[in-house]
């Protein structure tokens, strides 16, 4: 996409429901919750993250939500 991730601004929750262990494949999925231009800079945004790491038995590990500040794409030349 070409966007920079500038800063993690707030890490609102974190869980770890089970332990990792040795030899365990973890994967992780993300997903955008919510999105919005900063209030105080027009050149960033915020986005709110849900990520979750599951092991090879679709267990989770863990579970998180963050906001994150990007850059925000220059406007469409229309």
């Amino acid at each position: 996409l070409g966007l920079r991730n500038l800063v993690a601004a707030e890490l609102k929750s974190i869980k770890f429901p089970r332990p990792a262990r040795a030899g365990d494949t973890v994967r992780f999925y993300k997903e955008c919750l919510a999105k919005r231009a900063s209030r105080s800079n027009n050149k960033r945004g915020l986005v709110t993250f849900q990520t979750t790491g599951l092991n090879q038995h679709d267990q989770t590990l863990v579970e998180s939500t963050a906001v994150v500040v990007y850059e925000r794409r220059p406007p469409a030349n229309v």
